[in-house]
């Protein structure tokens, strides 16, 4: 476990954390007790806070879910937790570090070091200038978790943008399910809670912002699964071994029995798997031959036109990955 000590990456953490807090209390108190509650129910019960009636049973009312509400609260339960635990694997988990200062079980003379960090440096290894090291397959380095996204915990960040996806799709959902509601039970205007009110719309608005904000990157992140390559490595028109989607997967995730679970990522990890340029076709380090020539494009800057140009330019080299494997 690390903690990076980074202004702007905490204070994202803590907005993730209150958003997903928000939106579960105001779905719970407004939507799932206000709509998804049966019958009254009444009961005999004891009042151990109040001395003059203790030991005395009292009647008292109890709201129940109906069996929908319990299951769309069980749903909805498993979807908010998943997500927390995925978000705090991720930002607290190793994404990779390098920590050897020499190549294991490899040829020294075609090992390298990095410059900045002076360990060595893997083919498929970047140097974070944030956590000051370098990453195995960095991906990047995301200040919504304050960390990299390496192959170490790519599988937590994924089932943190694709539980947290869900959880805003189904907030949304029942909030809209919740307007109806209001609309068929005829409540007059005047009877409004404008406290409640705003907080749904608030729990609304969020969940449909973050919605479309990680199915973007959840696509990016199945697009660079498919060709075996990091963001790192797109600019530099890289990527590595190549191999079926269904390889590559397994190689992130795990087994499939535990595919949907924060648990056991990158289970086999091949520290020396060579790098493959986009244009020449030749490997980083071919095997115990010494390092060939490799100068990659440069760095595409992700400021104006170019960071539009980001998922177009990684789709495209998708159709060309699958016309090389084919």
């Amino acid at each position: 476990m690390r903690f990076l000590l980074d202004p702007c990456g905490l204070c994202l953490i803590f907005l993730v954390w209150a958003v997903l807090v928000l939106c579960y209390v105001v779905t719970v108190r407004y939507v799932f007790i206000s709509w998804f509650t049966g019958v009254v129910v009444e009961q005999f019960s004891y009042e151990p806070g109040n001395w003059m009636l203790w030991g005395v049973p009292v009647m008292t009312k109890k709201q129940e879910l109906t069996t929908v509400g319990w299951v769309m609260y069980f749903i909805y339960q498993c979807l908010v937790i998943l997500s927390f635990t995925s978000h705090i694997r991720t930002a607290f988990g190793d994404p990779g570090f390098i920590t050897a200062l020499e190549p294991p079980n490899w040829n020294r003379e075609n090992g390298r070091r990095c410059d900045k960090c002076v360990k060595w440096k893997p083919p498929r290894a970047h140097h974070c200038k944030v956590c000051k090291t370098c990453v195995f397959r960095m991906d990047h380095h995301c200040p919504w978790v304050n960390n990299c996204v390496g192959l170490k915990n790519q599988k937590y960040f994924i089932l943190f943008l694709f539980y947290t996806a869900a959880a805003c799709l189904m907030t949304g959902l029942l909030m809209l399910y919740s307007l109806y509601c209001w609309f068929s039970s005829g409540t007059r205007v005047d009877d409004v809670d404008l406290y409640a009110t705003v907080l749904c719309i608030g729990a609304f608005g969020a969940s449909v912002f973050f919605l479309f904000f990680v199915i973007d990157f959840l696509t990016e992140q199945i697009d660079a699964i498919e060709t075996n390559s990091t963001l790192v490595e797109t600019y530099k028109r890289a990527h590595g071994q190549p191999g079926t989607f269904f390889t590559n997967f397994i190689e992130v995730m795990g087994p499939p029995s535990l595919w949907l679970f924060p648990v056991f990522a990158a289970p086999n990890i091949c520290w020396t798997e060579p790098l493959y340029d986009d244009d020449k076709e030749n490997d980083y380090f071919g095997g115990s031959q010494k390092a060939r020539d490799y100068t990659p494009a440069k760095s595409k800057s992700r400021s104006g036109s170019e960071s539009g140009k980001k998922s177009a330019g990684s789709r495209s080299r998708s159709r060309d990955y699958k016309q090389k494997v084919n």
